[in-house]
């Protein structure tokens, strides 16, 4: 009987070490997939409602869109044609809130925007040392002025309709108090 018993206990053992030593492909979900080339491509919810999409062309450049429940595009990243990179901010109303590029000489620039798609602020770090905050009107027009330009003192203007400088405080590097408009 225990030869019976060991004769099993070694068959088993047998196809075991066989079943463990035999070479086995990995399952079919873990298997790289091939890659995937095109020009566009869109990306759907259940519903069958689009909510992102990346895309490029020769006139257009690459962007990434995400489009919100209403298929508004919301945001979108892109570099454009000309090699500018930008980031665009929209509201529900499909209506351009925000701004982000690089210049070409790599220079950041953002602009924020009203519920009108009308420029309220820029901010801008430029390459040859210009860096500041500018405010406009209701129109669009520059009003207030926040920033350095190289070689003159830094400090804040408050610029006429027609952009002229009205006021202006500054602070050249000694610490003397620079000022127009004020009499």
């Amino acid at each position: 009987m225990r030869t019976a018993i060991a004769f099993v206990i070694g068959i088993a053992a047998g196809f075991t070490l066989v079943i463990m030593l035999a070479p086995r492909q990995p399952p079919a979900a873990t298997q790289p997939a091939a890659a995937l080339e095109a020009t566009s491509l869109t990306l759907r919810d259940a519903r069958g409602n689009i909510y992102c999409r990346i895309a490029h062309s020769d006139k257009a450049g690459a962007a990434i869109t995400l489009l919100d429940g209403a298929g508004i595009a919301r945001v979108e990243l892109a570099l454009l044609a000309d090699q500018t990179p930008r980031f665009l901010l929209r509201d529900r109303h499909d209506t351009e809130r925000a701004k982000v590029f690089l210049m070409p000489d790599g220079s950041p620039l953002m602009y924020l925007k009203d519920a009108a798609g009308v420029n309220r602020a820029e901010v801008a770090a430029m390459q040859n040392g210009v860096r500041g905050l500018v405010v406009f009107d209701d129109q669009g027009r520059p009003r207030q002025i926040v920033g350095e330009i190289p070689g003159q003192p830094r400090g804040i203007g408050l610029l006429n309709a027609d952009g002229g400088i009205a006021l202006s405080i500054g602070a050249q590097d000694d610490g003397t108090i620079v000022k127009h408009g004020l009499d």
